[in-house]
């Protein structure tokens, strides 16, 4: 008899922890590996939800028809007045570890919190996807790892769970609604996502701005006006934490070396290690650990 889907992405799990923050809150993080895609439809209730996507990649889309596209370490937020459902699309062949908060209408309402209109809309449910700041990233590890006497775990952990929500909020801000961007030819969008292949295709050396403009048949100023426009980031802003983003996935790999890595996201060890710590908060030996 086959087993439902739920049951079979509960048992794919080698590591899950779950549990209660007051009654209107529960945290939960996991591990799991998957032999092949696996897709899992989620109902969801009124409310938000923040996962920190720690290590791996999965697609999720809502009900409404929003889609993205995760590579870790990332931050999904999603959000609804009313009952929802979520689609995930987790990949096989590789490690996910995650850390998720999901949050009820009421705790919202106790809190008098108005989420971000970002995050809400009146009558569908919102789902974004964010970098993770690094002092969110420490914080999701800390759930877990509650320092104070058994008798005030749920004071620690409501106080985290608040800290982390208020951070993930103000963060969202700062997003910018792609979909919303009216004042580009499609040529000129085409060739903005081009010009990201381009640097990630030669992350160890990319081209300076004048060659990336003269590749592209742009000029300079367009071509930084509107990258930032469409990617909500400047262009060697961008490419920094794609290098980093990309350097915390290898570095999750048990084999993976630390210079190895540097050089392959086109740092050196030294400058490499300071701009991580920067990022991420912890060190890339930390990581490793």
């Amino acid at each position: 008899m086959q087993q439902p889907i739920d049951a079979k992405f509960t048992q794919a799990h080698s590591t899950r922890q779950e549990q209660s923050v007051g009654e209107f809150i529960r945290i939960c993080r996991g591990e799991f590996l998957i032999n092949r895609d696996l897709g899992i439809e989620e109902q969801q209730t009124a409310g938000l939800k923040i996962v920190a996507i720690h290590q791996g990649a999965m697609g999720c889309r809502s009900s409404a028809g929003q889609k993205v596209e995760v590579n870790s370490p990332s931050l999904i937020l999603s959000s609804g007045q009313q009952s929802y459902q979520l689609n995930n699309q987790f990949y096989g062949q590789q490690t996910m570890k995650y850390t998720m908060i999901d949050i009820s209408h009421e705790w919202l309402e106790q809190q008098q919190l108005s989420l971000p209109d970002v995050c809400y809309h009146p009558k569908s449910p919102k789902l974004l996807q964010l970098t993770i700041p690094p002092s969110v990233l420490a914080m999701t590890h800390q759930l877990f790892s509650c320092p104070t006497h058994a008798s005030l775990r749920q004071l620690y952990l409501g106080a985290k769970v608040s800290e982390i929500t208020a951070l993930c909020l103000h963060h969202s801000l700062s997003h910018r609604d792609t979909s919303l961007i009216g004042t580009l030819r499609q040529r000129d969008i085409d060739n903005l996502h081009m010009a990201k292949d381009i640097l990630i295709q030669e992350i160890e050396s990319p081209p300076s701005l004048d060659e990336l403009a003269k590749r592209l048949g742009m000029n300079t100023r367009k071509l930084t006006q509107g990258f930032r426009q469409v990617f909500g980031n400047s262009i060697y802003g961008w490419l920094q934490e794609y290098r980093l983003e990309t350097a915390f996935q290898l570095l999750s790999m048990n084999n993976a070396n630390i210079s190895t890595v540097a050089y392959q996201v086109g740092y050196t060890p030294a400058h490499f290690s300071v701009a991580f710590r920067k990022r991420f908060g912890i060190s890339p030996n930390q990581l490793k650990k």
